[in-house]
């Protein structure tokens, strides 16, 4: 006879995060080499809209987040955005283009565990641990998250929301559907 119940429940949870870390610490593993190997390209890359968040968020440090209020302020004037402020605050805030990075590379490792995690829920766990590995050493994931662009920032909360539909799928309660 094998553990008793508790036991293999505590033993499925311990291998679940054991594979969560594995998962995240090689998509992270993978987008650091990747933005250091990169982070000199990757300015290059849409310099036009990489501007316009630098020059909104430098606008947003200089008259802070009331200036998208003041009528004298450039951020009143709708044509000034040509984006969501979304990203430009978060350049604001964190003031460093590598922090920004850094950041991305983290949410990005992340999608990759909930890669696995939804996939996990749906199909055996040897599919969901080939898709959530095939997700960490993506190039074109790590090239992403190294970019100055709020385009993998975007794709967490989507997973995040997938899962709930997944979880809510095989164990259907309010809390998950909402």
């Amino acid at each position: 006879t094998g553990p008793d119940p508790p036991v293999r429940k505590a033993q499925s949870r311990r291998t679940r995060l054991e594979i969560c870390l594995l998962i995240f610490l090689t998509a992270f593993g993978v987008r650091l080499l990747s933005w250091h190997d990169t982070r000199l390209e990757v300015g290059k890359v849409q310099t036009a809209v990489t501007a316009d968040y630098q020059r909104v968020a430098q606008l947003l440090r200089q008259g802070g987040i009331a200036s998208f209020l003041s009528s004298s302020s450039p951020l009143s004037d709708l044509n000034t955005l040509g984006h969501p402020p979304g990203y430009s605050i978060l350049m604001a805030v964190f003031g460093s283009t590598t922090a920004i990075q850094f950041m991305q590379i983290v949410y990005d490792a992340f999608a990759a565990v909930m890669i696995w995690l939804i996939v996990a829920e749906l199909l055996p766990s040897s599919a969901a641990f080939i898709a959530g590995m095939l997700a960490a050493l993506s190039p074109q994931f790590a090239w992403n998250s190294a970019l100055l662009l709020p385009d993998s920032l975007a794709v967490l909360p989507i997973l995040l929301a997938v899962y709930c539909l997944a979880l809510a799928a095989r164990k259907p309660r309010l809390a998950t559907f909402i």
